[in-house]
């Protein structure tokens, strides 16, 4: 596809990372974050996992990801983003 080897090993690094949860270069804690962020939405556990397993996956991502979330930005979005997953959950769930 006439990319460089440069162009590949940086796109692997990222992969890798990715794959891992764990970042050490600022592109790489971008991208984890970005992937970890797109997680906390009902389309996403929709997709992924029964509705009887969404709070325990809601609880488990609650936990987890502060620790991984590296950048300004997904700390800052990480909160609210998981406060809206958890009022989509009880809504679809009809949780009262």
């Amino acid at each position: 596809m006439g990319y460089s080897l440069e162009e590949i090993k940086i796109v692997n690094r990222l992969i890798r990372a990715i794959d891992a949860h764990e970042s050490q270069k600022e592109d790489e804690e971008i991208i984890v974050d970005a992937d970890n962020l797109s997680k906390l939405t009902l389309v996403h556990l929709k997709e992924k996992f029964r509705s009887t397993e969404w709070l325990k996956m809601y609880n488990v991502w609650r936990e987890v990801f502060p620790k991984r979330i590296k950048t300004k930005i997904g700390k800052f979005r990480f909160p609210a983003l998981l406060n809206d997953l958890k009022v989509s959950i009880d809504k679809e769930l009809d949780v009262k």
